[in-house]
């Protein structure tokens, strides 16, 4: 079972996802929108312990954890990528690839969330 406090900081992490996915789907102001995930995550996510966390879940929590941050910094890297893109063909790949590492964190975020129902 997942404490509230880390539901309540996940489900506002999900939502800060939510919006920069729709941001991503319209490729309007992404490095704003990332900012202030990227700094909701070393705020909320990262400073939140392992304590209260059901000892059969934690292991899956670690795993999640650790692919949320692996994930990150490849939209981190995808998103300098897509800045620098000059050929539309490359700015709407590198967006599709943006998408896909969104919806990634979307999922784990869900994932983690169903670890505290």
């Amino acid at each position: 079972m997942l404490p509230a406090l880390h539901c309540q900081h996940y489900e506002e992490w999900s939502n800060a996802l939510e919006r920069l996915k729709d941001r991503v789907e319209r490729g309007v102001n992404l490095s704003e929108e990332f900012t202030a995930v990227q700094q909701l995550y070393q705020e909320k996510i990262v400073t939140l312990s392992h304590q209260g966390i059901d000892f059969a879940s934690a292991p899956r929590y670690q795993s999640l954890q650790t692919e949320i941050h692996r994930t990150l910094r490849l939209l981190q890297a995808d998103l300098l990528f897509l800045k620098a893109a000059r050929k539309s063909d490359t700015v709407l790949e590198r967006q599709r690839t943006c998408l896909q590492h969104v919806k990634q964190l979307i999922g784990y975020c869900s994932a983690i969330l169903n670890l505290g129902a």
